[in-house]
């Protein structure tokens, strides 16, 4: 295993993927305002009229779509098979497979289970590159045609392209480069060992041959 070669490619990738992750919970609570988990889960108003009394939930997740920066959807392309795993991340821990069951195990969404979401895709990251660059599955003269180099390539050309408003737009492109990167990855994975029986075949068939 080349470990210098994996600790890059994950050394590079996680100084993108980690900034993205804090800027995306910096920027939702901010939007969002204090921890939900200090307040209560729901206040009862009485009316003057009916003398009911109403539950209103208080949590933003429940009354409006925050969404997701254009940044956190590339960084999610270019790190695909951790997003095709967890689903990549959402601050209000409903939509991903990995913030549904970290909030399941809580008991509720605050700032730890956010955060607990973060780390573990930051360890998934890092479990990703290291056997990505530290096994490459093929050797090629340019550098830029083993996949994870090239994967590792376009995430950094279209993260820089997603923080400015005007073009962020285009950083689709290179994130689509490297979705399509992922493929060719996988591609080589189910074809390298298929290669390697189908040339220990031929070495059999040759030794009995003779």
């Amino acid at each position: 295993m080349n470990w210098r070669r994996g600790i890059l490619l994950a050394g590079i990738n996680l100084a993108i993927v980690i900034p993205t992750l804090v800027r995306e919970e910096t920027r939702f609570w901010r939007y969002t305002g204090t921890d939900v988990s200090s307040r209560p889960l729901g206040v009862h108003v009485e009316t003057v009229i009916l003398q009911e009394e109403v539950a209103m939930d208080l949590d933003p997740c429940h009354w409006y779509d925050i969404g997701s920066s254009r940044l956190n959807e590339v960084v999610g392309l270019a790190n695909l098979p951790t997003a095709i795993l967890t689903g990549w991340h959402d601050s209000c821990l409903t939509r991903t497979a990995l913030g549904r069951g970290l909030r399941r195990t809580a008991g509720a969404r605050n700032h730890a289970t956010e955060i607990a979401d973060c780390v573990s895709l930051a360890a998934l990251v890092l479990i990703q590159w290291m056997l990505v660059g530290g096994l490459p599955l093929v050797q090629p003269r340019r550098w830029w045609l083993e996949p994870g180099a090239f994967i590792t390539t376009t995430g950094v050309v279209s993260a820089p392209i997603a923080l400015i408003p005007a073009i962020n737009e285009f950083a689709r492109i290179p994130a689509l480069l490297a979705g399509l990167g992922w493929l060719w990855y996988f591609a080589l994975l189910l074809w390298k060992p298929v290669h390697l029986a189908w040339q220990s075949t031929l070495q059999g068939l040759r030794r009995l041959s003779n």
